[in-house]
């Protein structure tokens, strides 16, 4: 018996099915009866080798959905396969093997918009008897068969997966012939903190100071997480490039505020005061003395994803008169400190003072969808929960969800609507 996926509600993600079908997998069982294992399963990786994988399949019945056939050749010695899909609602089930054959295989379905990444581990010691399950995927390695590697996922080279109706991120690359930005490095030594941080400075094609200055300064996103912003896994500044190039921004200046080191992240990021005061009374006005930046909180916005998310949106609300604007890209707005245990007390904050003049951008992946630690509201819902409260306080707020999971292959092309959105014409 073959069960097929329901279908979908446009907001939201499929769960990963018991039983499911694919029609080449169908095919190739039938091809094996027909003309032998060797000719069938040479035929099958043939295929796999000239069209790359995974399969991407009609779902009959619902031209929303696309059914994703997974394959691993089998070598020696292998007991079990897992898919490890990155920001999925849940564990994809363990391949199968096709009976006589060396061909491992899952189907799920999944949206036509679909964008995520998803390695592939042989011998997942999380399948072996008596092993705890894994609360997240972790471990494996790209699909061989599928050519498309997101190698700017931190620690690892992931394969992609990319539906035919998936957002488009034109403006990640770089294009012949239009102009580029520069970045300056610079060291910042804090007193509030109490150490450094890197911190790199965009400056646009044509950038004149003493103009800029003269007109009251250019408008200035600050990026958390800026090492990740301002390379090859975020490319805030070909995005500021391309955008100004088509005249969809104006002129603007980037501050990307590095890290210290991965392990001081998440102090810096979650709602910090120490921080957000280091970023609003001493680097903005620092980086003011040296290029011509406008002290105007309207044409200020603070923007990154996860905890730089939540990060943006805390800055905003301690120094409104600094930070008039915030682009969130799945924010962590899960957090609370340990004082106060319950989850949201940022949306708390916000629910329980005045409006502020702040306008947001948010996004998030409809792939979030999966509970923390200890059973915590999942990214989605809780970003969800924020959109509302926002809106009920009476914010302007800007908000996408896309079938994304909880990674940069999606925050890289957001970014750029973000900026639109932010510093673009006003509706």
């Amino acid at each position: 018996m073959v069960r097929m996926a329901t279908a979908q509600p446009p907001g939201a993600p499929p769960s990963p099915p018991s039983t499911i079908d694919s029609p080449t997998m169908a095919a190739l069982r039938t091809s094996v009866g027909r003309v032998g294992t060797g000719a069938a399963t040479r035929a099958f990786w043939d295929r796999a080798r000239t069209a790359g994988l995974p399969l991407l399949e009609d779902v009959p019945g619902d031209t929303g959905q696309m059914l994703v056939t997974f394959a691993y050749r089998d070598t020696a010695g292998i007991r079990n396969v897992s898919v490890l899909v990155y920001g999925w609602v849940g564990p994809v089930p363990p391949m199968e093997r096709v009976p006589g054959t060396d061909v491992w295989f899952r189907s799920v379905p999944m949206r036509k918009d679909t964008r995520l990444t998803y390695t592939l581990l042989a011998n997942d010691p999380a399948l072996e008897p008596g092993a705890p399950p894994a609360a997240f995927p972790s471990g494996g390695g790209p699909d061989p068969f599928n050519p498309a590697i997101d190698s700017a996922s931190l620690g690892s080279h992931r394969s992609i997966i990319l539906g035919p109706r998936a957002m488009p991120q034109p403006w990640i690359a770089e294009r012949p012939g239009v102009p580029r930005g520069a970045l300056h490095e610079h060291t910042y030594r804090s007193a509030l903190l109490g150490a450094e941080r890197p911190i790199r400075v965009y400056t646009p094609p044509g950038y004149d100071s003493a103009a800029a200055r003269r007109a009251g300064g250019l408008p200035v996103a600050i990026f958390f997480d800026g090492q990740f912003y301002s390379n090859w896994i975020v490319p805030s500044h070909t995005t500021i490039d391309n955008l100004i190039s088509e005249r969809r921004i104006p002129l603007m200046i980037g501050i990307f505020v590095g890290l210290e080191s991965r392990s001081t992240r998440l102090g810096d990021l979650m709602p910090n005061p120490k921080y957000a005061d280091f970023v609003a009374t001493e680097l903005l006005p620092w980086v003011r003395e040296r290029y011509a930046i406008t002290n105007d909180p309207a044409r200020t916005a603070a923007i990154g994803s996860s905890a730089g998310g939540i990060a943006a949106s805390y800055l905003a609300f301690r120094h409104p008169g600094v930070v008039g604007a915030v682009g969130s890209q799945s924010g962590s707005y899960w957090w609370a400190p340990p004082a106060d245990p319950e989850p949201g007390w940022l949306q708390r904050q916000y629910a329980g003072a005045p409006k502020k003049a702040i306008r947001f951008w948010m996004d998030i992946g409809l792939y979030e969808a999966r509970q923390g630690n200890g059973g915590s509201p999942s990214m989605l819902n809780v970003n969800r929960h924020f959109r509302d409260v926002l809106r009920a306080k009476g914010y302007e707020v800007e908000y996408r969800e896309y079938a994304a999971g909880h990674d940069y292959l999606h925050w890289r092309g957001t970014v750029g609507e973000a900026l639109l959105h932010l510093f673009g014409p006003r509706r």
